[in-house]
């Protein structure tokens, strides 16, 4: 926002904001933007971000995760879901589910409307089945999209072909930081940051997704 503001504010016409107040925002520094808009964040953050409440008890069955440097074959992916929301989490709209092989980068990513237990499974299972190497490791966020029962019995219910289930630290980026790059090339770069709101937007983007 400090460096938006030297170049919005230039094109900004109002009468209440003359020279003075231009050249104080200016001067102000990216923890004092913060600090003034602390109280604004909070009036209008939403006190939850997902209608599905994890329980407590795969958080205690599925294990962290850190970021890994011996990995040495395919099959271990991480995973992670980019909100289509244009800067606003309420009501419903598109995400998009990333997959991202760590040692190949191999990535493939589904469109889904909402992030439901339900519609998050049917986009993993889509992707799995087109992989051209065997799932063996599957990390994840800590988003109520991934732990919850669904997922867990998909991936840890079969005891022939048991997938390792594991997830990242909570505020660590780095631990999913492969698929967090792909999020901005695959994700970002192709379909920006507006808000999609219109269900008719799943296919086109499926579409983008397989064959473009």
């Amino acid at each position: 926002m400090v460096v938006a503001l030297e170049v919005w504010l230039e094109f900004y016409e109002n009468p209440d904001c003359g020279l003075s107040i231009k050249s104080e925002l200016l001067s102000m520094s990216s923890a004092t933007v913060d600090r003034y808009l602390k109280r604004y964040k909070a009036q209008f953050a939403r006190s939850k971000r997902s209608g599905i409440k994890p329980g407590k008890m795969f958080k205690n069955i599925i294990p962290v995760k850190s970021f890994n440097l011996s990995i040495d074959r395919p099959g271990f992916v991480e995973a992670d879901t980019v909100a289509h929301c244009g800067g606003s989490l309420s009501g419903t709209f598109a995400w998009t589910l990333t997959f991202t092989d760590v040692y190949t980068g191999w990535t493939d990513n589904r469109a889904i409307w909402g992030k439901g237990a339900e519609a998050t499974l049917s986009a993993i299972c889509c992707v799995q089945a087109k992989l051209p190497y065997e799932l063996l490791s599957f990390n994840s966020d800590n988003g109520t999209e991934f732990l919850n029962r669904s997922l867990y019995n998909h991936f840890c219910s079969d005891e022939n072909k048991v997938i390792e289930f594991t997830r990242s630290r909570a505020y660590r980026k780095n631990d999913n930081c492969h698929v967090e790059q792909k999020n901005w090339t695959h994700v970002r770069e192709t379909f920006g940051y507006d808000r999609f709101e219109k269900e008719m937007m799943i296919d086109l983007m499926n579409e983008i997704y397989r064959n473009y």
